[in-house]
């Protein structure tokens, strides 16, 4: 496999001494478990240091799993809780799959009042 290499520039860590926002904690965890960028990349795209991004990563326990070239796992493997009938579960794949809120669905077509 192929490794990336970034050419990282020079920059001002102007988040440095601010509070973690839960969007860039969010965003944080995606870009580190899931695109498993380079912490100095990370760095650069949250204007915070190499030690902050680190210390974060710890402290919300993220974890980079390896990525497998034959992973034959797709959503279709999914197994859902048992709960949920066929109906609101080809629901619910769907709405996973496009990143929508269940809750903002469900009040959708079950209106409270």
């Amino acid at each position: 496999m192929t490794e990336i290499v970034y050419d990282i520039p020079e920059y001002e860590c102007a988040r440095h001494g601010f509070k973690w926002s839960i969007p860039e904690t969010l965003s944080l965890q995606r870009e580190y478990e899931l695109f498993q960028l380079p912490i100095e990349l990370i760095a650069y795209r949250h204007r915070r240091t190499h030690n902050a991004i680190r210390e974060r990563v710890e402290l919300e326990n993220f974890e980079q799993v390896p990525v497998s070239e034959h992973n034959d796992e797709t959503v279709s493997d999914y197994d859902p809780p048992s709960i949920l009938s066929k109906p609101i579960l080809k629901v619910y794949q769907y709405i996973a799959l496009a990143g929508i809120s269940i809750i903002s669905i469900f009040f959708t077509f079950y209106p409270i009042g």
